[in-house]
């Protein structure tokens, strides 16, 4: 299975398409850095390496079925970042102001330790919003006085 393979595996597995995420994603950078705000992407889940993967499985004495299935598990980097940060960071170029988007697609929802850093963010003032697309992020800033685009 190719790493690509792999990724399209575990997005069906959670109910939402990969390709929707990434691309919702990347418009919603796009328009936020076209629109005032300096933001990159922030990737906080572990990420396959399909070179772990080859050296487990070159080690292997026998390639069972469950000793490839344990060795693909076990082919993650695990991420250092802190639990809950949001998929999209970054500041307003004028203001300094902060903003954090979460991207949602399909059957995905927050998990508790998203909600806690949204809470953390909004007692701040901070700009915090869920979007699946970009759309719902042009609402929010366009429909609240306190935040400029």
């Amino acid at each position: 299975m190719t790493s690509e393979e792999f990724k399209k595996f575990i997005a069906a597995k959670h109910g939402k398409s990969e390709n929707r995420t990434n691309d919702v994603t990347k418009a919603i950078l796009n328009y936020l850095n076209g629109n005032g705000y300096v933001v990159w992407r922030c990737n906080t889940v572990g990420i396959f390496d399909i070179k772990i993967l080859a050296a487990k499985l070159r080690s292997m004495p026998s390639l069972s079925v469950a000793n490839v299935l344990q060795a693909a598990k076990d082919s993650f980097r695990k991420s250092h970042d802190r639990k809950g940060t949001p998929d999209i960071l970054g500041y307003h170029r004028e203001t300094g102001r902060f903003i954090g988007v979460e991207v949602k697609t399909g059957k995905d929802n927050m998990s508790i330790f998203q909600i806690a850093f949204q809470q953390e963010v909004e007692k701040t003032g901070a700009v915090y919003i869920v979007a699946g697309s970009v759309d719902d992020v042009d609402s929010y800033l366009n429909n609240s006085e306190k935040y400029p685009v």
